[in-house]
């Protein structure tokens, strides 16, 4: 099972089945601790930005000898490469749209006449009884 499905189904477990109260503080608590731990991710981040992309131009060029760190390095270019792919996608789809509308923008509008309304009707004829 997806780890975003295991969340999901657990999320929905404790919506059911705590108490309103119980379940507030719970939130609190783990979306408190998140953040601090997000924080702190950020900081460490801010303080050794040069040693990481040392580290992750060696692991383009190489791969590392810790197959854990390799697993995780090739799963996190793999989701920034599908998200690039899917930016992308998004962009020719916009482009597509406006030049449809671009170069349906340049025909005239044009009215039949009656004749013409009735040349483009299909006329079935009734057989005899």
């Amino acid at each position: 099972m997806e780890p975003s499905k295991i969340d999901e189904t657990y999320q929905i477990t404790l919506d059911c089945l705590m108490n309103r109260s119980a379940y507030k503080k719970y939130v609190k608590n783990t979306e408190s601790s998140t953040n601090d731990k997000r924080a702190k991710l950020y900081e460490s981040l801010k303080t050794s930005r040069a040693l990481l992309c040392m580290k992750f131009q060696n692991l383009i060029k190489t791969p590392s000898d810790n197959l854990k760190i390799q697993h995780l390095f090739e799963q996190f270019v793999e989701a920034l490469l599908q998200e690039k792919e899917e930016l992308e996608s998004k962009e020719d789809e916009a482009e597509e749209e406006e030049e449809e509308e671009t170069l349906f923008a340049r025909v005239p509008e044009h009215s039949p006449t009656e004749i013409e309304y009735w040349k483009m009707q299909q006329v079935f004829k009734i057989p005899p009884a």
